[in-house]
């Protein structure tokens, strides 16, 4: 195993490596570009965190720093637009476009799907979880992850909506 950052281990770097790689490099170019705003960049190094943690699903501390650290930063990203743009007066106001409508459906359902998975993880994570409890875990991780990956994928039909995102 390799170490990025003290206790966040990457294994298999042939696939992890090049993910992030490519997620990284997409939001250097677009803070290069001033394509991306600064939440798209942070939603793409939330991706990134997900991916990371997917991978070590295998290892639980592993897994649950680099899936804590997405989830993080997803919900600060939320909590900002909110407080900025009144995000949730926008989306139910649905005066944007069907791509943009796929976006915010996708990250909300997401977005609530991350509290059952972080109670049943933090469940796992101190021995305190079932079989039952594990699938669950499972199930609800791999639906969520779905979600966030068609929330992230049409992100990128906000660009230039509104400012961007």
């Amino acid at each position: 195993m390799k170490t990025i950052l003290r206790g966040f281990r990457v294994s298999r770097p042939e696939f992890g490596e090049a993910a992030i790689f490519a997620l990284v490099s997409l939001g250097a170019v677009g803070a290069f570009t001033r394509v991306l705003s600064p939440h798209m960049m942070a939603a793409t190094l939330a991706y990134a965190c997900f991916l990371t943690g997917l991978r070590n699903r295998k290892n639980p501390s592993v897994h649950g720093k680099w899936m804590a650290s997405g989830v993080a930063i997803d919900v600060a990203i939320v909590l900002v637009l909110e407080l900025g743009r009144d995000a949730v007066a926008t989306a139910l106001a649905f005066k944007l476009g069907p791509l943009q409508q796929i976006h915010i459906a996708a990250s909300s359902v997401a977005l609530v799907l991350y509290l059952p998975l972080v109670v049943l993880g933090l469940r796992r994570l101190r021995g305190k979880g079932t079989p039952m409890s594990g699938e669950w875990h499972r199930r609800l991780g791999y639906a969520a992850f779905a979600f966030r990956t068609v929330g992230f994928l049409f992100m990128f039909s906000l660009v230039g909506a509104n400012g961007g995102h």
